[in-house]
């Protein structure tokens, strides 16, 4: 498929730009954007909206089309795409939680009330789990109840980075909270470094 700027004046089409070809679905998004931002530049017309570059318009498609994938093959090609940037190296891990809750009284099986970090006692919330490089490149991300105690959550969030991924037993960096004496023994049983 071929994007092309064309205009049309007194009745004839005039290729104005030829912006690239292509049959691969994602790289027509990028000329389509790429298009639309040079149409803009031609126009020379004062717009009522901003006008949104190339890479604005981008992350806006990509974040649409997030939100509308299968969350497991996002999660894996954004490790793949962190492990491609550490030449294939992941060998030490951050792992920290927070809270997420929600502005009802309502409960299910993921929403519990527990202890909050926001403060919000009385809200059902969720505890999220997340696990970067040292460059705080995300590799993953593990959702709990919650009611749960944040360090029942480290052994659990390892083994299924390690399961997920094959990542070969990293060094974990996690705060004093998370590393009680039984989740440092979990860890060295499994020949994790801590």
């Amino acid at each position: 498929m071929s994007i092309q700027i064309i205009s049309k004046t007194n009745g004839k089409y005039k290729v104005v730009e030829t912006i690239g070809c292509t049959g691969e679905y994602d790289e027509i998004e990028r000329l389509v954007i790429q298009a639309k931002y040079q149409i803009n530049r031609y126009s020379n017309q004062p717009k009522l909206l901003s006008i949104k570059s190339p890479q604005e318009l981008a992350v806006e498609a990509f974040i649409h089309n997030l939100s509308i994938a299968n969350p497991k093959q996002i999660e894996q090609i954004i490790f793949s795409h962190t492990k491609r940037l550490l030449n294939g190296q992941i060998q030490v891990v951050f792992y920290d939680l927070t809270t997420l809750y929600f502005e009802t009284e309502s409960e299910d099986d993921l929403r519990k009330t527990g202890f909050s970090k926001d403060g919000k006692f009385h809200h059902p919330q969720l505890v999220l789990g997340l696990l970067t490089t040292t460059a705080g490149y995300p590799l993953g991300y593990e959702l709990f109840s919650g009611n749960i105690f944040e360090g029942k959550t480290l052994i659990p969030a390892i083994r299924q980075l390690e399961k997920k991924f094959g990542l070969d037993k990293p060094v974990v960096v996690a705060d004093a909270g998370l590393l009680s004496e039984t989740n440092l023994h979990a860890l060295s049983a499994e020949n994790c470094q801590v």
